[in-house]
């Protein structure tokens, strides 16, 4: 004789199997949590003095800047790099006011050099291969074209400049120039990041504080999903108005450092750097699988007709790096990577007579 459970009793069955179901999983992502926390104690977020501070300060024309004269390190377990600053804050030998034939490199995350020791960043590079100029590295992570303005204000009236050079990154510079990006100081020096496009990226960012949650996405999630990063960009209309509001700012931003370099008699070149998403052949493929196709430089066209309108010299090295394997370290250049930046630079700066 088969004994049948009520419907409510079935119900109520149900319920407090999917209860405890919720309990152990809350249960294991505590003690993942807890481990992490551990494990990961020797690798903390962002760039740390030897006393556990981070990097930044409040810059009142800049937002934010690096700690002069800061000694430390970035690591975490792809990296463990050294990290110093001279006394501007930059990642740089120091300054001098009597150096001659300076190039400035302007630019983020890709020209500071994540990832990599100083002596193995672009400018680095390029400073050991031009004997005749003098190369300084004002890169600073999550900087764009406004504050590349302000640095421009400051260094070209004050120094002998022959170069100035502006690392466009595709990936994120114009959501930043426009304030879809807001980028900041913790209380402990720490480098933040907030997303202003509605409620879920609020929460994305509260996920990020656990170690768990970016376990599970990093390791698992992202072995399924390959996205487009502010896909609006790529697969809604340039004309759109949240698309035209962040190229117009750009466009501004740009139509201020042109003159402002013709007036100190300094050329202007900009490089386009592209994601790494946009040149690593299999994840294109799984982006088209998953939008079907679209035109996949479409930043890359849109910056470089804006450079075409300011008559503004712009150079894409997007090509250089597609389909290339072995470049990339946490979605930034590494020490090839690095290597093959400087190389292409050097080389069209030489064929257009800049150098």
């Amino acid at each position: 004789m088969f004994y049948l459970m009520s419907p409510k009793k079935r119900h109520k069955t149900l319920i407090i199997k999917i209860i405890l179901l919720c309990a152990v999983v809350l249960v294991c992502l505590i003690v993942l949590e807890v481990f992490l926390r551990f494990y990961l104690s020797k690798y903390p977020r962002g760039v740390r003095d030897y006393e556990g501070r981070g990097l930044f300060i409040v810059d009142n024309k800049l937002g934010y800047k690096m700690k002069p004269n800061f000694v430390g390190f970035f690591r975490n377990p792809e990296f463990d790099t050294s990290w110093k600053t001279n006394s501007d804050g930059y990642r740089n030998f120091e300054f001098n006011i009597d150096d001659q034939n300076i190039i400035l490199m302007l630019g983020d995350s890709f020209m500071v050099g994540h990832g990599v020791e100083e002596n193995q960043t672009v400018s680095y590079l390029l400073n050991q291969k031009l004997e005749e100029y003098v190369v300084y590295n004002l890169g600073v992570q999550g900087y764009s074209e406004k504050q590349y303005l302000e640095q421009l204000k400051t260094m070209l009236p004050e120094y002998s400049i022959k170069l100035a050079v502006i690392n466009f990154y595709l990936g994120n510079d114009i959501q930043e120039n426009c304030g879809i990006i807001e980028r900041g100081v913790s209380a402990e020096g720490a480098h933040i990041k907030q997303e202003n496009d509605g409620a879920w990226r609020k929460l994305k960012s509260l996920l990020k504080k656990s170690e768990a949650v970016l376990f599970i996405y990093r390791n698992v999630v992202q072995l399924f999903k390959v996205d487009v990063r502010y896909a609006s960009f790529y697969l809604e209309k340039y004309e759109s108005e949240g698309n035209l509001a962040c190229y117009n700012k750009t466009r501004e931003y740009l139509s201020e450092i042109k003159p402002l370099a013709e007036k100190h008699n300094v050329p202007l070149i900009i490089f386009l750097i592209g994601p790494e998403e946009l040149t690593d052949k299999k994840k294109v493929e799984m982006l088209y699988k998953r939008h079907g196709k679209f035109e996949l430089r479409k930043i890359n066209l849109n910056v470089l007709s804006m450079c075409e309108e300011l008559s503004t010299e712009c150079f894409d090295l997007t090509d250089y790096f597609e389909n290339s394997e072995g470049l990339y370290i946490s979605n930034h250049w590494n020490i090839k990577g690095n290597e093959l930046a400087a190389l292409e630079i050097e080389n069209y700066l030489r064929s257009r007579g800049l150098i």
